[in-house]
């Protein structure tokens, strides 16, 4: 590299000719990067500082220079050192943004007018200058370089570009405020560039160590967080927002992976109304149509794309929302994608691959505490419904051992109750007195309900047989409040409809599931009139896995301990106005004998629920 000069014209400037060229003089070797070549010398004489040799100052900025290691008393030693060491009467160091994609002030001395200098140059500026600084005169230097010339009141400026590896570390300018410029010795500012090269890259090591660190701590602290909860959602939200502080810009989303439909479906936005998201068509999106994404969930690496050079998933965000530049983190658990995070910039400036691995090891992160949450709920599940299999497997014990006691106790009275029905009936068939054919008729009338109850003593204690149809849910409901229909209107009572549209017909005995239904309305209608005033019930039909018949109503809850032994024969509901009976037994054997669930709970407000839960005629 040749250090370039570039001088303010003047009279004497224009005697002297042309402007030199760097190439003058035969200057054509080439350094190694981030030094100046050793070739031949400069068509002028070099001006040396007395008899000290020059190597003296290069040895105090190499001792000045080893001593630091953060960036920005890194810079400023750098300028501090090159304009003692290189005889400049101002000097300045441009360095490399990242963020912006320009180069900035990072440190100047002697600098009078730097708020004046453009402290940004863009990259193809500085690229133009390619690896070795030219002299330039001041009508043929560029703009910006007029611009620090003006700054730093200064008739020349030499531009050392620092290079290590092929990568711009920095722009070094020395200045000179000297009628002549100032002539410098081509080993002593390429011995000096190799010095200033190394310790930015020294400076920039340490910096991506701390950052490193920091980063470490900061991952640390997001995966405590993230593990302090087994909410999927919670999970989901606070990944995002993580990942939008880790990882600056502008948009951050995170699709969640659907494998029976082979889609990515939005879970959570941020930088952007979801509602907006959702008007483009972006909530859900086939991985049909983004082979690269799937690539990504194939191999688990990050995916860094920019608009429109890139087509998958950066297209369909930067044609909608004007996305440029995006970086997508898949997230695996046990080789299985579990979704896709997100992360968009409304600029150029891509991410980088430091950003990649950062992204991935928060996905890393994020996927093993979203794995563990989905396990944890899988296993909640499981538990929940083994702990219910295994009440309703101890309910049908009890009820079948219910029932082999009750058939024997009814068959024991069923004959006893004959005979007094029977003699009671012929009795009063005999001339006796008014007051004796009274006593007859109320022994016949309590032998009749002591049989009803023994009948059905029978019919809860026999499974009987069934016989199957297909039954249109609608019909069922109409059939029993038509048959209901008197003792609706006497009671009040305001009944609401809803049956939800694609239901599917259930399969079983019609005749057995009227009765069911007919049970679960006549016991609401006696609670509504329990509190002596209208009231209403709500019968209520869905679907989803099964059909599910909900019969509501406002009357009074049942008490604390009944809803654990309510289908229990002969359970008394003093609270809803109403005696010991069957009804609710007969009730839950027959739902039971159909493959189905009958369950109660009381409502937050007044009243309670009976759900019944049938197969759909499809599921059988």
């Amino acid at each position: 590299m040749v250090p370039i000069i570039a001088h303010r014209s003047g009279e004497d400037e224009q005697a002297a000719g042309p402007a030199r060229s760097r190439e003058a003089g035969g200057r054509g070797g080439r350094a190694a990067e981030g030094s100046v070549p050793q070739g031949g010398g400069p068509p002028y004489a070099v001006q040396r500082q007395g008899s000290e040799p020059a190597s003296h100052p290069l040895l105090r900025a190499a001792q000045a220079l080893a001593e630091v290691l953060e960036a920005s008393r890194a810079a400023a030693v750098i300028v501090e050192q090159a304009a003692s060491a290189l005889q400049a009467d101002a000097a300045v160091l441009l360095t490399p943004d990242e963020a912006s994609g320009c180069y900035r002030l990072q440190a100047q001395q002697g600098l009078a007018g730097a708020p004046q200098a453009s402290p940004r140059v863009s990259e193809e500026d500085v690229a133009s200058l390619g690896d070795r600084v030219q002299d330039l005169a001041e009508g043929d230097a560029p703009r910006w370089v007029r611009r620090l010339l003006s700054a730093a009141g200064s008739t020349s400026v030499t531009l050392i570009p620092l290079l290590r590896e092929g990568r711009r570390l920095g722009l070094l300018g020395l200045f000179g405020r000297g009628p002549e410029p100032t002539l410098r010795e081509p080993e002593a500012v390429a011995a000096f560039a190799g010095l200033a090269t190394a310790a930015l890259a020294r400076a920039n090591q340490w910096r991506a160590m701390e950052q490193g660190a920091a980063e470490s701590t900061l991952l640390l602290q997001i995966g405590q967080l993230l593990s302090a909860t087994f909410d999927p959602e919670a999970i989901t939200r606070m990944l995002v927002d993580e990942a939008r502080d880790l990882l600056p810009c502008d948009l951050a989303a995170f699709y969640g992976y659907e494998p029976v439909t082979d889609t990515l479906q939005l879970r959570f936005v941020r930088g952007v109304s979801r509602k907006r998201v959702e008007a483009t068509g972006l909530q859900r999106i086939s991985l049909d149509c983004l082979p690269a994404t799937r690539q990504a969930a194939t191999s688990g690496q990050p995916l860094i794309a920019r608009w429109p050079e890139d087509g998958d998933l950066i297209a369909l965000f930067g044609a909608a929302l004007g996305v440029r530049t995006s970086l997508t983190v898949p997230l695996r658990a046990r080789g299985v994608p579990l979704g896709f995070l997100f992360l968009g910039r409304y600029t150029r400036r891509a991410f980088d691959l430091g950003e990649a691995q950062l992204g991935f090891r928060l996905g890393a992160l994020g996927a093993l505490t979203l794995d563990n949450a989905q396990l944890y709920a899988g296993q909640t599940e499981q538990m929940r419904q083994l702990r219910a299999a295994q009440a309703q497997l101890i309910e049908a014990e009890k009820m079948a051992s219910l029932g082999r006691i009750v058939a024997g106790v009814a068959h024991e009275l069923n004959n006893p109750l004959a005979i007094v029905s029977g003699y009671a009936q012929m009795l009063r068939t005999e001339s006796l007195p008014p007051e004796v054919h009274d006593a007859l008729e109320r022994i016949d009338r309590g032998a009749r309900r002591a049989a009803q109850v023994v009948r059905e003593l029978l019919a809860f204690a026999r499974q009987q047989p069934i016989a199957p149809t297909e039954i249109e849910v609608s019909s069922l409901v109409k059939e029993v409040l038509d048959s209901l229909e008197s003792a609706i209107s006497a009671a009040g009572v305001r009944v609401a409809v809803r049956i939800a549209e694609g239901i599917p017909p259930i399969v079983g005995d019609r005749l057995q599931l009227a009765r069911v239904l007919k049970e679960l309305v006549e016991h609401a209608l006696h609670a509504i009139a329990s509190r002596r005033g209208a009231g209403s019930l709500t019968i209520e039909a869905t679907y989803r896995d099964r059909v599910r018949l909900a019969v509501s109503d406002d009357g009074p809850a049942f008490a604390p301990g009944v809803l654990e032994r309510i289908f229990e024969p002969f359970t008394v509901f003093e609270e809803r106005g109403m005696t010991s009976s069957l009804g609710l037994s007969m009730c839950y054997g027959v739902v039971r004998a159909h493959g189905g669930r009958i369950s109660v709970t009381n409502n937050q407000g007044p009243g309670a629920t009976f759900l019944v839960e049938l197969p759909a005629a499809r599921g059988l």
